[in-house]
């Protein structure tokens, strides 16, 4: 199950979980736990892309789901990540 992208850019110190367009609960609740690992990440000092890179090793599980492997993809900006999760 496809739940929505975690992107980050570190020279705008920023970083998030993105939900698709048409989203379900399951996917709200995935959005939750990501968007508190992505915090936890910002306390211990780390920048958005190295909290990528931590998520990405994260094993995840059934609730939340994981980042598949080899799926790291750059987009020009974040209207364009947008764009691609709305299916546009």
């Amino acid at each position: 199950m496809f739940y929505g992208y975690i992107w980050a850019a570190d020279e705008d110190g920023a970083a998030a979980f993105l939900l698709p367009d048409g989203s379900g609960d399951d996917a709200a609740n995935a959005a939750v736990s990501w968007t508190l690992k992505l915090r936890d990440c910002k306390a211990r000092g780390l920048t958005p892309m190295q909290a990528l890179a931590e998520l990405s090793a994260h094993p995840g599980g059934r609730r939340i789901g994981r980042v598949v492997p080899g799926s790291q993809a750059e987009a020009p900006d974040l209207g364009a990540l947008k764009a691609r999760a709305s299916g546009a």
